[in-house]
């Protein structure tokens, strides 16, 4: 069973670094766990949010799909650009991206 955890946040020790303003320093864990997507909300400031169809509601923690639209605070991506961001980073070997 292969499993990583990631912290997203806007501090520097954080595996992926969101620059925007609305974003806590430690904000969301996204854990890979054997193909499965799980995100947690750290406990942040402005929230993390999912999009439903009935528009972004608010999201504490659970399994999430690469297609789904998410919100750190005002950031705005898909989970697949999360992950496509942190393969980046892992691919430049530098231990921070910027986004």
């Amino acid at each position: 069973m292969e499993s990583r955890t990631y912290i997203i946040g806007r501090s520097r020790t954080c595996d992926l670094r969101l620059t925007d303003p609305t974003v806590s320093g430690r904000h969301a864990e996204l854990l890979l766990l054997d193909g499965s997507i799980h995100l947690a909300d750290l406990g942040s400031t402005n929230g993390t949010y999912v999009l439903t169809d009935q528009g972004f509601k608010p999201f504490r923690e659970g399994y999430v799909k690469p297609e789904q639209k998410i919100a750190f605070g005002h950031y705005v991506c898909s989970v697949l650009q999360l992950l496509q961001m942190l393969q980046a980073q892992e691919g430049e070997g530098t231990g921070q991206a910027t986004a």
